[in-house]
């Protein structure tokens, strides 16, 4: 396996980390808010619904990211729960197809356009992974207070 492939299963296996922390959750949990200025599950599903489609539009277009830009649709927003997990696994494997298809022959060094920027390959998989750890962090947060019965260990590691 090349080096370019493994840092892109790496920013694979980030975004499937985070999803494995909403395995089994409540129908409450999904817009559970610690505070009111933070992020429910359901807000970062869709934040991370967003950027993976305009991340996408700007590798294809060698564009900087237009975030006002309405990607993400109002039904798409208040879809059920498992609805808008399948739309942030579906644009996540969009995503992960294209990257793999443009950089898998190239080196870790290797010069790439993200979010309209040229950056190495490696740096942008690293702020792609970076970007899932952080949301995971969020998610696997968020569980463990409202569900003080959830086992961290046993339903991320077995």
């Amino acid at each position: 396996m090349s080096a370019a492939n493994a840092l892109l299963d790496k920013a694979d296996a980030a975004r499937t980390n985070f999803f494995k922390h909403l395995l089994g959750l409540n129908e409450q949990q999904w817009d559970f808010k610690l505070t009111p200025q933070c992020s429910s599950i359901r807000e970062t599903l869709i934040h991370l619904l967003l950027v993976d489609r305009i991340t996408l539009q700007c590798m294809q277009t060698n564009s900087q990211p237009d975030w006002d830009q309405q990607v993400v649709a109002e039904e798409e927003k208040a879809a059920q729960p498992q609805q808008l997990l399948q739309l942030v696994e579906q644009s996540h494997k969009a995503l992960s197809q294209y990257m793999h298809q443009c950089f898998a022959n190239t080196h870790a060094e290797d010069e790439v356009v993200f979010w309209g920027e040229k950056t190495s390959l490696a740096e942008m998989c690293i702020s792609l992974t970076g970007h899932d750890a952080y949301h995971t962090g969020q998610a696997s947060l968020l569980r463990q207070a409202s569900d003080s019965e959830w086992d961290y260990y046993a339903a991320i590691y077995g």
